[in-house]
């Protein structure tokens, strides 16, 4: 409900002759010209049914809903009070109870958009998924739904709404690796042998092998600490190419970054070469250029046994 009478007006070039034919004086002043002209920014005070409808000064407003006052611009207070939207007024916390309703006139149903439990118990199902949310709990398509994937029980429930899964045909992450590697991958090439893959290093075993590296040292270049991420590698102490008895074997790896790896002057691959890469070609380019780690990794390389036949 408007409570406002009267509302103070910024007059422009559009609404001054509109005014004046409504009987408003329009004060004027005298330019250098000598002619009389209407001040930038002139205020004028109009009854509320005066106003145009896209004027953008705020009035007071009382909710129909719970009886607070708040302030609307004029504008916005036409904008609502049409047939579609039940010429009443709702404050920002009553908006929800005016949607519901307009919702049940026009649809029957306070959520037109909502989708049965029904539907959605049915399509989780057909994606071989258990549904754990109750019916009670469900209250639009935003909220986070629990379930279990039948097919990995071991990861627990999971969390997803029903946008991403219906519109983004989301959900169990295991899944999606599942058909998306080898075959399923649409960059899989069927001509490639298994030892073509390995020397490119484009298998899950490897990329397996490298995170485990990565974790073990903490995410942290061995040689000069640094940690901030995304520019990490996993460097076989004994080369890739010539000892692949020990590709996967994590106690081979170490993690280095771009710099201490082959960037800079003093990196590994710079001193010691691309290739042919040996525990004792280590041992001495760490103890000469490393600062981070170096005595614990010295003390750990020269105990090891060289034999590394013991695969994770």
């Amino acid at each position: 409900m408007l409570l406002d009478q009267t509302v103070t007006i910024t007059l422009n070039n559009k609404t001054i002759k509109y005014y004046e034919n409504l009987g408003y004086k329009i004060p004027r002043r005298k330019d250098n010209q000598g002619r009389y002209k209407v001040a930038t920014g002139t205020k004028i005070l109009i009854d509320i049914k005066d106003a145009l409808p896209y004027t953008h000064e705020e009035v007071w407003v009382k909710c129909d809903y719970c009886g607070e006052e708040y302030l609307e611009t004029y504008a916005n207070y036409t904008k609502c009070h049409n047939l579609r939207d039940l010429f009443k007024d709702a404050c920002e916390n009553c908006k929800g109870e005016k949607q519901k309703e307009i919702n049940m006139k026009l649809y029957g149903k306070t959520h037109p958009n909502k989708y049965e439990y029904s539907f959605i118990f049915d399509c989780f199902t057909q994606r071989n998924y258990l549904l754990k949310t109750k019916e009670e709990d469900y209250n639009n398509t935003n909220d986070l739904l629990e379930y279990i994937c039948l097919k990995h029980i071991d990861k627990g429930i999971r969390t997803i709404s029903w946008n991403d899964f219906y519109r983004s045909n989301k959900g169990c992450m295991d899944c999606w690796r599942d058909r998306n590697k080898k075959e399923g991958h649409c960059n899989w090439n069927p001509n490639k042998t298994d030892e073509e893959r390995q020397d490119t290093r484009k298998y899950i075993e490897y990329q397996q092998w490298r995170k485990q590296v990565f974790e073990r040292d903490n995410y942290t270049c061995q040689c000069c600490g640094d940690k901030k991420g995304g520019n990490l590698n996993a460097h076989h102490i004994s080369s890739y190419t010539n000892d692949k008895d020990n590709r996967l074997n994590i106690d081979n790896g170490i993690t280095l970054c771009d710099k201490c790896h082959i960037l800079d002057d003093n990196s590994y691959h710079k001193v010691c070469g691309v290739s042919n890469s040996t525990k004792d070609k280590f041992i001495k380019w760490i103890n000469n250029y490393g600062i981070f780690n170096k005595v614990n990794i010295i003390n750990t390389l020269v105990t090891q046994v060289n034999d590394y036949s013991h695969l994770p």
